[in-house]
């Protein structure tokens, strides 16, 4: 397994401790585990990122859950919560982001095999039009960067397109195309960029990260032996930020969900991309019709004893990044004082 960074390390100990703050806000608390992605032994070259966990490590997961804990879907959680009601210590929830392919070939197998309850967070319009979502576009990029010149000259190509000088040749590309252009000019800056490196370095890193699509997810929505539901995860999977435009803002938070629940009915969860948000996106959510929003990373505000429900209508439920080795997943979840009390 690929190992975390400081930073991602740093936001998952924070969403720790808001679940511990619902936990005391209610006398005791549930667990809800965010993945990505889930590789073989023979897709291991092909991880670009931190964000994905091993097949095995994450059997190991399952199999400490379906033996410690007790699996449920993030509607139970949400459903106490909104009722006031206590919440269960061994309650456990699993959730993926970002809607890959690798997720159904590689995890889902596993999910049926321990009967476990999952989420699905799906960015609508990435699997619309087979996209895969920009930041994983950038970490491939990345990761197919094997020299100063290169870099200098993916550098150019963005300045070129976002109008802004970068003064120093380590400076962030994501960042950049995060905090100055909009999202649609992101991927077509990213078609640019793709076009300099080699093609077929880039499918082949591209294959592990492709997306799911439509047929697949109603083929698992109708299969008896799939406990799943989903969650819209954005549209072109952009964060809810400050410099964001309504219409925008409308089109992560409102299209998307029209367009998932054209395809497969319903949905009343979202999963906030990179847990940025801001104020404004509540009403909009909630107007949606949303009830639950699945937060994590940096979402370290929004949570404490008085906002658990915003407007008794959204429940907002962090969680912890799931990338973690089972030990780590033991020493920081599972053997914690709430594990420890009897199941009411």
């Amino acid at each position: 397994m690929h190992k975390l960074s400081k930073k991602r390390k740093f936001f998952s100990s924070i969403s720790y401790q808001l679940i511990k703050q619902i936990s005391k806000y209610k006398g005791i608390g549930p667990t809800i585990l965010l993945y990505h992605s889930v590789h073989t032994k023979k897709d291991k070259q092909s991880v670009s990122d931190d964000w994905s966990i091993s097949k095995d490590e994450f059997e190991k997961h399952l199999r400490y859950i379906s033996k410690h804990c007790i699996p449920v879907p993030v509607e139970t959680i949400s459903q106490c919560l909104r009722e006031n009601e206590k919440l269960n210590p061994k309650w456990i929830s699993i959730t993926f982001d970002d809607g890959f392919r690798n997720v159904i070939n590689n995890a889902l197998p596993l999910l049926k095999k321990y009967e476990i309850p999952w989420t699905f967070c799906i960015p609508s319009h990435c699997i619309e039009e087979c996209r895969i979502p920009w930041q994983t576009e950038m970490s491939i990029i990345n990761s197919l960067i094997t020299n100063k010149k290169i870099k200098n000259d993916i550098i150019h190509i963005v300045e070129s397109n976002v109008k802004v000088k970068v003064v120093e040749i380590e400076d962030d590309i994501k960042s950049l195309l995060r905090n100055q252009i909009k999202p649609e000019k992101r991927y077509e800056i990213i078609e640019t960029i793709k076009k300099y490196l080699s093609e077929n370095n880039i499918n082949y890193k591209n294959h592990f990260y492709e997306m799911v699509n439509w047929q697949q997810l109603v083929d698992i929505k109708n299969d008896d032996s799939v406990d799943v539901s989903f969650a819209v995860h954005g549209g072109l999977h952009v964060p809810l930020q400050n410099n964001m435009s309504k219409d925008q803002m409308f089109f992560e938070i409102y299209q998307s969900k029209q367009l998932l629940e054209k395809m497969l009915g319903q949905c009343k969860n979202y999963s906030l991309v990179g847990g940025i948000y801001v104020k404004e996106s509540l009403d909009i959510l909630i107007q949606a019709g949303y009830e639950n929003m699945l937060v994590s990373g940096e979402s370290n505000n929004i949570i404490n004893e008085n906002n658990v429900i915003i407007n008794e209508n959204l429940v907002i439920l962090p969680r912890i990044i799931g990338e973690y080795s089972i030990k780590d997943i033991q020493l920081e979840i599972f053997n914690s004082k709430y594990y420890n009390q009897n199941i009411n």
